[in-house]
């Protein structure tokens, strides 16, 4: 395997069990090989790839001495090809190049630098799936807003678990808890025909999070702008707020990458609250690593090829795809219902026209669909583009499977991210080797004590991390049935 020009990884791995069997008794080599073959950007190499900072399971420190910057990494490209596909159920639809991406993070971050975003300082966002949330994310990452404080050391806060499910009183909650000191939201979004707003629940919150200092107003529609806002307290539109952040001849100042270490803070996502009170878990730059493994080695997906996303902010699987950026590969954001567009389209017509290599499927929508007996225009349906669908979320049926499969090609790999069948008794999750992309604590987590108590006590003496599931298997289905919820947050990347 050639990653550059100057050295040459030679193995002979017959088998990808081969390849998992050398990932984790060599996962430091393992790793290092990772991080040079995707390209990490850096303005200092690392001294050395593993070592233990005390005794827990979770106290390691990754790629000592190297300094980099999340979001530089995903903004490295900078020129014409396409970066994001904009679509929504009424069927707008907008083209974002590489190059107008980062033009747009650079006045996002102007802004927040002329409006006082500092160190120690958290941004929280309560969008749809919108450019805008992508853009203030990777402003606020190029800034690397860290203080010294572990637990004020967020530079941005993707806040909530899911924008549909949340109350003005729970996201005001989620909002205090971080400390935020700016929120920048859209006045609302449309699902299923139904608009949504959001500018209603602002007042509420500004009232119930006395730390934050400006709202920010994303303008979905034209109409919203002639709105008065001055029931907001602190509120302005985005669009007097980035002009705020240009000189006074008109420039927008360049974007300076603070160059940070690979623990750096970067996202807090929280969990649902099934399982207890939400928690905040923390990731660290280098949790950049994961999804970039998983988008270029497991689903084989090259620069150009397209990732299909329909999560808003605020769920882990929208840190998730984010990262795709870096390898030249574009995001379809999809924005509303996938069940029937405005024009009588459905998922699969999407995957078909945007020629979609990749989509990510929570296992209720595949079901809903099924029931819909939803399927593409057969007129007009493509998917050699398409490579990988993968389903989770919740446990995956064999039925899932074949309806899928009766949609798309024969070549597309269809996985279950829970896993292979087991048998029916509970048993647990256990990871025994350490993993950078594990969140590096959880938000005011005092001593790492909540950490501790859950995921780190089931096999003390070994220093383990597990979490607990309850599984069974009929002879009516080959996939997993999970009973209890399992924490993903703290499993996928930032």
């Amino acid at each position: 395997m050639k990653y550059n020009n100057e050295c040459m990884m030679i193995m002979i791995l017959e088998t990808y069990w081969d390849l998992h069997s050398w990932s984790v008794t060599n996962f430091p080599n393992f790793w290092e090989e990772v991080w040079n073959y995707m390209g990490i950007v850096t303005s200092k190499p690392h001294d050395e790839v593993f070592s233990k900072s005390g005794p827990g399971f979770l106290d390691n420190q990754w790629f000592k001495g190297a300094a980099f910057n999340y979001a530089e990494n995903i903004l490295r490209i900078r020129d014409n090809r396409e970066a994001l596909l904009c679509l929504d159920e009424e069927g707008n639809f907008e083209k974002v190049t590489f190059a107008e991406m980062f033009q747009e993070v650079k006045l996002y971050a102007a802004a927040f630098r002329k409006h006082g975003l500092q160190k120690g300082d958290t941004v929280a966002c309560y969008m749809s799936n919108r450019k805008e949330a992508i853009y203030a994310m990777l402003a606020a990452q190029a800034l690397a807003l860290s203080g010294e404080d572990r637990n004020l050391s967020l530079e941005l806060g993707y806040v909530f678990v899911n924008i549909t499910n949340l109350s003005s009183k729970a996201a005001s909650n989620i909002v205090a808890r971080l400390g935020a000191k700016f929120l920048i939201a859209c006045d609302g979004y449309v699902d299923y025909g139904e608009e949504h707003s959001i500018m209603e629940n602002l007042p509420f919150i500004a009232e119930h999070a006395p730390s934050l200092e400006k709202i920010i107003i994303v303008p979905t529609k034209k109409e919203t702008l002639s709105k008065d806002i001055s029931y907001i307290p602190n509120s302005c539109f985005l669009g007097p707020f980035l002009e705020s952040g240009k000189t006074p001849n008109g420039e927008v100042p360049d974007i300076v990458f603070e160059q940070l270490p690979f623990d750096h803070p970067v996202s807090v996502a929280f969990t649902s609250g099934t399982t207890g009170l939400p928690k905040g878990a923390v990731h660290s730059a280098g949790s950049l690593l994961g999804p970039l493994m998983h988008f270029a080695l497991h689903y084989n997906l090259k620069s150009g090829d397209v990732v299909h996303t329909i999560y808003p902010n605020g769920w882990t699987l929208w840190n998730y795809h984010v990262p795709c950026l870096s390898l030249g590969i574009k995001l379809l954001l999809e924005n509303g219902t996938v069940y029937r567009l405005k024009d009588g389209s459905n998922l699969w017509d999407v995957l078909s026209k945007y020629k979609v290599a990749y989509s990510f499927l929570v296992t209720s929508i595949v079901d809903k669909l099924e029931k819909m007996k939803a399927c593409p225009d057969p007129s007009n349906t493509n998917f050699e583009h398409l490579k990988a669908i993968t389903i989770g979320g919740s446990p995956v049926k064999t039925e899932n499977f074949k309806y899928i499969q009766s949609i798309v090609k024969d070549n597309v790999v269809i996985a279950g991210l829970y896993g292979h069948p087991v048998v029916g008794r509970e048993g647990e999750l256990v990871l025994t080797v350490p993993n950078p992309v594990l969140p590096i604590y959880l938000w005011k987590d005092e001593n790492n004590e909540i950490l501790k108590k859950t995921y780190l006590t089931k096999y003390p003496a070994n220093g383990k991390y597990c979490t607990r599931h309850r599984r069974n298997q009929s002879d009516t289905n080959y996939g997993e049935r999970q009973k209890s919820r399992v924490p993903e947050i703290l499993l996928q990347p930032a």
